[in-house]
């Protein structure tokens, strides 16, 4: 025996036809859950040749499932490998890989309720010649399926899956391809509202600056605050209660923020304010005038709008400008 491990892929997603039995549909989700629930510490899996009845030689021993992501693949991580064994598989002498499974409510099953793997077999070649390996007992009625795994048995690099491994497009089952693909029509129905959204939230921005209720310059903040509010999905956003009157208000988040915002006094004026009089008309003299002597307003009005028309007429003499404003 050796101490060496290696990792090969075992199985996959899909539908198949055990050697007995009716088919099977294995997801990803089942493959995952015989990982999780393997426990050599209970049964440990063998590694044998064909597909043993009674009792064989095992090979190896697995240390561990895992469920690769990226292949998609149940991976088994195979140690105590018989030497002529590994150099066997590493030469691609075996054809195919075989997974025998504990159905859930098998009989002898060492987790029963959960797919457990019973052995993994290598098929194609004939059984090296190794003394000294551990024999392994199975029963024939033990309610355990055998599925052939088609793909050679190649050693796994631990960087990189084997050349030949199909890729994931080719491993999905028509029930994960139509997922697939309603996940992908959600995605953009998602990506086009939420274009719409922002463009609906610059509008209301760019209206609240012409009614004078919000500054140029904070419309990015506006825009990108409603941007993210709407982004939530609606459970993590929840929602804003409050008392109107007597009435009970419930709105989103975003609603609630365009509201104080449309709410909002104006802060920013444009234009001629009413009631703006002629820049010569708000021109203030001051001067002391003698005591008991009252000024003639009218004729201060007039004596500025004279000033007015020199400072608009240089060179023209006093009298002159009170011909014009006369």
């Amino acid at each position: 025996m050796t101490g060496t491990t290696k990792r090969i892929e075992v199985f996959r997603p899909g539908t198949f036809t055990p050697m007995s039995g009716a088919s099977v549909t294995m997801t990803a989700e089942d493959l995952r859950g015989i990982a999780a629930a393997y426990d050599p510490a209970v049964y440990e899996t063998p590694a044998v040749v064909g597909h043993p009845k009674t009792e064989d030689a095992a090979y190896g021993w697995a240390k561990a499932f895992s469920y690769d992501e990226a292949s998609q693949r149940l991976v088994a991580d195979v140690g105590d490998i018989a030497p002529a064994f590994g150099e066997a598989v590493a030469a691609k002498r075996y054809k195919n890989i075989s997974l025998s499974l504990f159905a859930p409510g098998a009989p002898n099953n060492p987790k029963p309720g959960a797919w457990y793997p019973k052995h993994i077999g290598f098929l194609g070649a004939v059984a090296p010649a190794v003394s000294g390996l551990k024999p392994v007992s199975f029963a024939t009625d033990d309610g355990a399926l055998t599925f052939e795994f088609g793909d050679p048995a190649n050693w796994l690099n631990e960087q990189q899956r084997p050349a030949n491994s199909p890729t994931t497009e080719q491993t999905m089952t028509d029930a994960e391809k139509r997922q697939k693909e309603l996940d992908a029509r959600e995605a953009e129905v998602r990506k086009r509202e939420a274009l719409l959204q922002h463009d609906q939230n610059v509008a209301f921005a760019e209206g609240l600056i012409k009614e004078g209720k919000l500054i140029a310059a904070s419309q990015p903040r506006v825009v990108a605050l409603l941007d993210t509010l709407e982004a939530q999905p609606a459970a993590a956003a929840g929602t804003v209660s409050f008392a109107e009157g007597d009435a009970q208000i419930t709105q989103s988040p975003a609603d609630a923020v365009r509201a104080i915002l449309a709410d909002q006094p104006v802060v920013v004026s444009f234009g001629e304010f009413a009631g703006r009089q002629p820049a010569e008309a708000q021109a203030t003299v001051s001067f002391a005038s003698p005591d008991g002597r009252a000024v003639d307003a009218t004729g201060l009005a007039r004596l500025a709008k004279i000033e007015a028309w020199q400072k608009q007429n240089p060179g023209a003499t006093f009298e002159q400008a009170v011909a014009a404003v006369s």
